[in-house]
């Protein structure tokens, strides 16, 4: 088994899930669910609420597929209209003895994403997506701890 198939087994289960944007002053809370769907895929999918400057809240969700491909973890968008495009390959490395990180690059039209993932498992993780062109402007910290399920 590879290290990508670790981290699979790793992220498998729910995750309370904290996303601050702070060029909106907005904020998401909510949680996100890796299920199995084959020996070396995860359907990942995010529910929560969006809390903007002003104090409007909205329900949100996001889901992807993370892949493990070779030494990548592949994440492919799961939501229409860009359903099966890959969003980032990202293969990790040592940051420390607790930590692995990664980081990789997406373009979305003239828009350029920078995302970094974090991963202190088994107890949580971190992405920082920072998104810069001429219709975005922003970094959006996640922060995710592991829930753990009822016995």
């Amino acid at each position: 088994m590879s290290a990508t198939h670790d981290l699979l087994d790793q992220l498998e289960g729910s995750w309370r899930l904290r996303r601050d944007i702070a060029a909106e002053g907005a904020t998401m809370t909510g949680v996100a669910h890796f299920t199995r769907v084959a020996a070396d895929v995860l359907h990942y999918e995010e529910t929560g609420t969006l809390t903007l400057r002003e104090g409007q809240t909205l329900s949100c969700s996001r889901r992807y597929r993370f892949i493990a491909r070779g030494d990548a973890l592949v994440i492919l968008f799961e939501d229409e209209p860009d359903r099966g495009r890959q969003f980032v390959s990202l293969g990790f490395v040592p940051a420390d003895a607790h930590t692995l990180v990664a980081a990789d690059t997406h373009l979305c039209g003239p828009d350029t994403y920078t995302v970094a993932y974090r991963l202190a498992l088994p107890a949580g993780y971190e992405t920082e997506i920072s998104v810069q062109g001429p219709r975005k402007d922003y970094t959006a910290l996640s922060r995710y701890t592991r829930l753990v399920d009822p016995v």
